[in-house]
């Protein structure tokens, strides 16, 4: 399973720098891709689980792969993600646990504000924000 995760990321990473290569990002910019990854981060613990968290901030900051599959997320299921890692956080001991936690944390939010504010302008449609407050 970790073999397969990496290669995820990898992947995802090999697109982000080829920009040109639009069949591979639209495969990897759907709903289901993204719905997938973050139930399999609810499965997951401890650094797999923060890997996936990763792999999903990557997958948001480039939204417009999503609108080119005609493949929106639904970002409000972050929420229960956002749950088990704070609970994930709590059981952890250590500043630099701490760190790469808020770190990543904020990162997705940003990301997630980030790839809405792009759905609504670009996409002209409203849709539900992941964090509040």
């Amino acid at each position: 399973f970790e073999l397969g995760v990496e290669l995820l990321e990898l992947l995802v990473l090999f697109c982000a720098g080829q920009t040109n290569n639009e069949e591979a990002n639209i495969c990897l910019h759907t709903n289901e891709v993204f719905t997938t990854l973050v139930y399999t981060a609810h499965k997951c613990t401890g650094v797999l689980r923060r890997r996936l968290f990763s792999i999903l901030c990557e997958l948001l900051r480039r939204p417009w792969w999503f609108l080119r599959s005609h493949s929106l997320p639904q970002t409000q299921i972050l929420k229960e993600l956002r749950a088990l890692l704070q609970k994930q956080f709590k059981k952890e001991v250590g500043a630099v646990l701490h760190s790469k936690f808020v770190q990543g944390l904020t990162e997705m939010f940003l990301a997630v504000k980030d790839a809405e504010l792009y759905w609504r302008t670009v996409g002209g449609e409203p849709w539900a924000t992941a964090v509040e407050g």
